[in-house]
């Protein structure tokens, strides 16, 4: 039989091997939250700013693919010409704070320069032109903006006995209908200069496709 010291130590002993795991526990569980809770905070602001950069809308397109139709009224006489027009803009962050605007423009221009018919003669003018533009909203929504271009190229003449080269100078005011952040109606209007010719206006309708 045990005495009472012996039956003291034996529950001594067993009171310390039962609460030990316990305290082994919880001290394993207090480290791991100590661990975790820096670990949260840090990576707590990047969640934040995953979760707003999801909100946040798409970089607005930059580069304009646009056709234009439309025609020439030659002053004097309101002779109307067929003009087709081919444009590439794309916009740069540089010049932003430019007062002409931010979105370069190349553009190809065909003319019917004849003396009748609208859409083609032997006489013709070919324009490759270059230029800046600046854009405004309109309307609150941002679905009509406007916006105002101006260009300068080579005008190419040819029908005649020899093909001649003009310096050219226009500017051009229009309207653009969204119908979405990739599609878009322009309706513009031209003063066109070309030297030793005439001075015209054209007024045309045309659509663009906008990629980032």
């Amino acid at each position: 039989m045990f005495g009472k010291r012996e039956m003291v130590v034996a529950a001594l002993m067993l009171g310390i091997w039962g609460l030990a795991p316990k305290a082994v526990h919880a001290q394993s569980e207090e480290g791991k939250q100590a661990e975790t809770k820096p670990g949260a905070q840090a990576e707590h602001p990047e969640a934040g700013e995953k979760h707003e950069a999801g909100e946040k809308e798409e970089p607005e397109p930059r580069t304009d693919f646009t056709v234009l139709v439309g025609s020439d009224f030659v002053r004097p006489g309101l002779l109307p010409r067929a003009n087709l027009q081919f444009a590439l803009g794309h916009r740069f962050e540089w010049l932003l704070k430019n007062p002409l605007g931010s979105v370069l423009v190349f553009n190809y221009a065909y003319e019917n320069a004849g003396t009748h018919g609208f859409f083609h003669t032997q006489f013709g003018s070919h324009s490759e032109d270059l230029g800046d533009m600046r854009d405004f909203h309109i309307s609150r929504e941002h679905h009509i903006s406007g916006y105002n271009l101006l260009q300068a190229g080579i005008s190419t003449l040819t029908g005649g006995a020899a093909v001649s080269n003009h310096f050219n100078f226009n500017e051009n005011v229009g309207v653009k209908f969204h119908i979405n952040r990739f599609n878009a109606i322009w309706v513009q209007e031209t003063y066109n200069k070309v030297v030793t010719v005439p001075w015209y206006t054209v007024t045309s309708i045309g659509y663009t496709y906008s990629i980032r």
